[in-house]
């Protein structure tokens, strides 16, 4: 290969890689707009649904960063760039919301959920007590990160209300969010997990064998608003409207998530 070929080559390659950097690793196509909306990762399989018919109906791609809602408020406050965050828990949000990250008009409590145990399916009777746990029959048990992410901290107020903390904290495998202590379930990694009924909607090979009582634990829910720092505001704000449409709602609510009251009003009168 000769020297000008060479530079044209290394040019092309630059060139490639530059584009790919600016939009995480793909190429895209002139003018296609785009928003960045920060997600717990419970909300996975729903929104990635609705992002995709969202995307075929406006041409808006919608880019989803998935993960625990404590790292996720956490990379916010580091400024990462995100047009939206959708938290599952409302304490993270009043965090951002106090820092003045979050346009507050915007803000809206959209979905509750319910806390449950999975085993896989004929692992145990569907109505096993949650003292049965204590048992030799159970040896580890999956929960997100019980300090930091919310359905942890959610399934660690259920067994505290249930005096039933101190004797499993030792079977206790933590995991970096819930869809990773359901996957220690399915893997076998874990005898049973605390995790959301949503979850537990999306593992075919596992089954509910437990609810936790609602009043065990604070009411799920999960905010959602647009960000100060949002690089596509109004953009934003048509997706979040979407999030409150009818058609979102029945995707919700068949993925296992409740559609909250407030949302419906805040659908009347969206900012």
């Amino acid at each position: 290969m000769n020297r000008l070929r060479l530079r044209r080559f290394r040019a092309v390659f630059l060139l490639l890689g530059l584009l790919g950097g600016m939009n995480g690793g793909c190429l895209r196509e002139p003018g296609t707009e785009e928003i960045v909306v920060f997600a717990a990762a419970s909300l996975t399989d729903a929104l990635s649904a609705l992002g995709e018919r969202y995307a075929e109906r406006t041409g808006v791609r919608v880019v989803f960063n998935f993960g625990g809602t404590n790292l996720l408020a956490d990379q916010i406050r580091r400024g990462a760039r995100a047009d939206l965050f959708f938290a599952a828990d409302e304490r993270y949000m009043d965090l951002l919301q106090r820092e003045g990250l979050v346009l507050t008009e915007t803000r809206t409590d959209l979905l509750g959920n319910r806390l449950v145990l999975v085993a896989q399916k004929g692992r145990f009777p569907k109505g096993l007590r949650p003292a049965e746990l204590t048992s030799d029959g159970v040896q580890r048990i999956a929960i997100a990160q019980p300090e930091a992410v919310p359905a942890g901290v959610y399934g660690k107020e259920a067994l505290q209300s249930l005096g039933l903390w101190r004797a499993l904290e030792p079977k206790l495998i933590p995991a970096l969010d819930v869809r990773a202590a359901l996957a220690y379930v399915s893997g076998g990694e874990a005898d049973v997990g605390i995790v959301y009924a949503s979850d537990a909607a999306i593992a075919p090979s596992l089954e509910v064998v437990f609810v936790f009582p609602e009043d065990t634990h604070r009411p799920i829910r999960y905010p959602v608003a647009v960000l100060r720092s949002a690089s596509r505001p109004g953009t934003a704000r048509e997706f979040l409207k979407y999030l409150h449409s009818p058609e979102s709602a029945a995707r919700f609510g068949e993925m296992g998530f409740l559609f909250l009251p407030e949302a419906k009003a805040w659908r009347q009168d969206a900012p």
